[in-house]
């Protein structure tokens, strides 16, 4: 028999009115707002887009205060692609990377360094005790973009 004790706290009828309000809403998460957020880095890693396999930047920002505290933002950034872009592309990974404020030299000397890069840093981040005013908005483009308003240290 499976001890569930820690759960048993847990109040059903609150629980039960939140699920059917979530219903109401289509189960979706709210959308959130472009703003100013502050957060922490949950996860960054250098990883391939799903449909090309290109290397991109993925970072998971966790909301920690205001209305949407917990909730997560994520920046997803293609590094290269082998076109005239990847300039741009590496630029603003880069410079996204480098206002993280890790005192981390931020150089690309190949995917794989740089996937070595980007865990470093996030390690930093972490041993640091980072945390971030992050402003989440909009480029000329549509595209999202996350840029780094203010550091904090624990």
């Amino acid at each position: 028999m499976t001890n569930w004790g820690k759960f048993e706290s847990i109040d059903a009828n609150e629980l039960n009115k939140e699920v059917a309000e979530l219903k109401e809403s289509n189960g979706d998460y709210p959308e959130i707002p472009h703003g100013t957020y502050e957060v922490k880095i949950a996860k960054m890693e250098l990883r391939p887009t799903k449909k090309t396999g290109a290397p991109m930047l993925s970072v998971q920002f966790k909301i920690l205060e205001g209305e949407f505290k917990n909730m997560n933002l994520w920046m997803n950034q293609v590094i290269v692609m082998g076109d005239h872009n990847d300039k741009f592309r590496l630029h603003n990974a880069n410079e996204f990377l480098r206002s993280l404020d890790t005192g981390i030299d931020i150089v690309f000397e190949g995917v794989r360094a740089y996937e070595n890069l980007v865990a470093e840093v996030f390690e930093a981040v972490k041993d640091q005790g980072l945390e971030y005013a992050i402003e989440y908005g909009q480029n000329k483009n549509g595209y999202d973009i996350y840029r780094v308003k203010e550091v904090f240290a624990d």
